[in-house]
């Protein structure tokens, strides 16, 4: 194995700066399982002194990739591309990703597929989920288990939102995958938003899943081929907008041309940042506001701008949100990791919810896989709390004057 694929692991000055950032480490209290630990097995692999057995890619395996030790690291030791490179060595290798996690991938990947799903998942809408369980092979079932109850009808475009590229001066709406199933209902609301804001809106048509499943465990040419489709369905973009913190990192290195460059990369924007930033000061309510709480997603904290911009996106409607599971590291959902490692995520879930919420509450996160996980959560117990995504809020609440018309372009052809 080439040793400079993984050299970059030796940047490690094993400070333990990263100890109290690592969910793993917190719960298990070992060195294999925090990020200096992991970092020194890559570089012991690289150098052809350790063997990789079960143990030791057991250690990688159940490593999150929250990259919250990156965001504090001093020596500015790339994590996340490491643990990316590692596992697509261990591929290389023949070790292949769980099943669960290949049926996943394979359906967010793919349109056809995920429409297919979204056929499915409309009867379902009305009958409940129950049913589906049985019909839907065991590699989606405990997707199923995850998904809000009753199940949500999924997305389609609005009928006067344009289906093409963007031009110039236009936001470009990027829909992720499995969001379009389980959660619609915060690209509906932000459509809604921008277009009361007088934002022209396009959905690129062509686009596909980040590819943050098929890099995060590996998967290189999956993650290539979907770059590629994303990359031609954003061309000419300058400002993409992102609901999910956890697309983040893998469309900003998508929408790079091949070589590694691009001539005017278009600006990868998390939804709550452009709102804080093209929002009035001062918004009318529709009504009196609920309590509100304001949960960190581990991708907001390493690689959005933190949750400040929710925070002043929501004080603009008068609320007064209160963090929420802040220091309890990540929630378990980690992309596939809480459907493949149950117990482990449980485990990390019972420290966000200590102490719980309090009844009746709104939860504002913006990463679908903790929104979904914290609801399944939520319903579990009977409680009477909702996850909301920062856009829900604002379509909600903000007492807008009624439009004559709605600043969108007519619907493409494409």
């Amino acid at each position: 194995m080439p040793e400079a694929d993984l050299s970059a692991s030796r940047r490690c000055v094993r400070c333990a700066v990263c100890l109290p950032h690592c969910p793993t480490y917190a719960m298990a209290l070992d060195e294999a399982e925090s990020p200096r630990g992991r970092l020194a097995l890559m570089d012991g692999y690289a150098r052809g002194i350790l063997e990789a057995d079960e143990a030791f890619w057991g250690h990688l395996d159940r490593c999150l990739g929250c990259r919250l030790c990156e965001a504090v690291c001093p020596a500015e030791v790339p994590y996340g591309a490491l643990l990316d490179r590692i596992r697509a060595l261990e591929r290389r290798g023949g070790r292949r990703a769980p099943r669960l996690h290949r049926g996943l991938r394979f359906v967010a990947g793919r349109p056809w597929a995920l429409a297919l799903l979204a056929r499915t998942l409309r009867p379902a809408a009305a009958f409940g989920a129950r049913p589906l369980r049985r019909i839907l092979p065991s590699s989606l079932r405990p997707l199923v288990d995850l998904a809000p109850h009753p199940l949500p009808h999924p997305w389609r475009p609005p009928t006067g939102v344009a289906l093409r590229p963007a031009h110039e001066g236009e936001v470009a709406l990027f829909l992720g995958c499995y969001a379009r199933l389980l959660r619609p209902e915060p690209l509906r609301a932000t459509l809604r938003v921008l277009a009361d804001l007088g934002i022209r809106t396009v959905i690129p048509p062509r686009q596909t899943c980040c590819g943050a499943l098929a890099r995060h465990m590996g998967e290189e040419e999956e993650a290539e081929r979907l770059a590629a489709h994303n990359r031609q369905a954003f061309a000419g973009a300058r400002t993409v907008l992102v609901l999910d913190t956890g697309c983040l990192a893998s469309l900003r290195s998508a929408l790079v041309d091949d070589d590694g460059t691009a001539s005017a990369p278009p600006e990868i924007v998390e939804a709550s940042s452009f709102l804080d930033r093209v929002l009035p000061a001062r918004l009318p309510q529709t009504r009196v506001p609920m309590p509100l709480l304001v949960h960190t997603p581990c991708t907001q904290r390493s690689l959005a701008a933190g949750t400040a911009p929710v925070h002043r996106v929501l004080a603009r409607l008068g609320f007064e949100a209160k963090p929420w599971g802040q220091g309890a590291g990540c929630c378990g959902a980690a992309g596939t990791h809480g459907l493949l490692h149950p117990e482990a995520s449980a485990a990390l879930l019972d420290r966000v919810f200590t102490p719980p919420p309090p009844e009746g509450a709104g939860i504002v996160t913006c990463n679908i896989g903790c929104a979904l996980t914290l609801g399944a959560r939520l319903e579990r117990e009977k409680h009477t709390g909702k996850i909301f995504h920062p856009s829900e809020i604002l379509d909600l609440f903000w007492d807008r004057p009624p439009k004559a018309s709605v600043s969108v372009t007519e619907r493409s052809q494409e």
